[in-house]
């Protein structure tokens, strides 16, 4: 019994630095989208997100007049995020299985437990699912708006 107790504490001892290595080390995010990512990402985003985003992501799809929600401009995600793309709060809120409430309603489909349902070529798993759309969003983001500048008044 005193053996077994000696091997527990060891092995939760041992576990600690790997417990505060994961929370410490949180993922970066890639440094641009990715181009064979985005082309495919493409071809999933029209088909699963166009029927309401619209084809060019502005949130002007056919169906968004009919949901109780406004539609998110999709181009303006790094515009409204200090002009930085928040690639990982995308993909937790297309994946929708976290929790993440994005859009404010049920409007939107948890597209994490859908994918499994329609695994295609350009959606083999959820995963790559969402990161392939995201890395197409990253890539149909409007530049921020330039600063007004008012002369000043003497």
């Amino acid at each position: 019994m005193k053996r077994l107790a000696t091997v527990a504490a060891a092995l939760a001892t041992a576990s600690i630095p790997f417990t505060v290595l994961a929370q410490e080390v949180a993922p970066a995010n890639p440094a641009a989208p990715d181009a064979v990512a985005s082309a495919i990402g493409q071809v999933v985003y029209q088909r699963y997100c166009g029927a309401c985003h619209g084809t060019t992501g502005r949130g002007d799809g056919p169906l968004a007049p009919e949901l109780r929600t406004k539609v998110v401009d999709l181009t303006r995600l790094a515009a409204n995020n200090g002009g930085k793309f928040p690639f990982f709060k995308v993909v937790r809120v297309i994946d929708g299985r976290s929790g993440a409430k994005g859009h404010g309603s049920a409007d939107m489909p948890v597209w994490g437990e859908i994918f499994p349902k329609t695994q295609g070529a350009q959606a083999p798993d959820p995963e790559t699912a969402v990161a392939r759309m995201t890395h197409y969003l990253w890539s149909i983001q409007e530049p921020p708006a330039p600063a007004s500048f008012e002369p000043a008044r003497k």
